[in-house]
């Protein structure tokens, strides 16, 4: 499949998540939170009761398109007091992950610090290499 049919056959997928999924507060904002990129996508769960639905997402389409949940490659990582007793999907808990080249660590401190750390080291040697 093109990426540009798998990119559209996500969009029926993502929709009821959005409206069934409780959301995450970004800020003064409320939102739910998904990245997608090609064929990787990064589901933010906020409570135990998120995971039947998500789940139930992922069967119905791989039932609609063949697609398949390649468990090998999906990561959880727990997020402040979030319980790793929980099972998500048989998914295994990571201390840390990479969403789009950005560290994520279950410590915002240290995710930020993390994320700019590298940004700001990208950022200067690419300012070298121009000079």
């Amino acid at each position: 499949m093109s990426v540009l049919l798998f990119a559209l056959s996500l969009k029926p997928m993502l929709m009821p998540q959005d409206q069934k999924l409780k959301s995450i507060r970004i800020g003064s904002t409320t939102r739910s939170v998904v990245v997608a990129y090609s064929d990787d996508i990064t589901r933010f769960v906020t409570t135990p009761e998120n995971i039947p639905v998500l789940r139930e997402a992922i069967r119905t389409y791989e039932r609609a398109t063949g697609a398949s949940l390649n468990i090998r490659k999906s990561k959880a990582m727990a997020g402040g007091s979030w319980d790793t007793a929980i099972n998500m999907m048989d998914i295994p808990y990571c201390p840390e992950i990479t969403v789009l080249g950005f560290g994520f660590t279950n410590s915002v401190a240290q995710s930020g610090n993390t994320s700019w750390t590298s940004t700001g080291k990208g950022l200067y040697g690419t300012e070298k290499r121009l000079k």
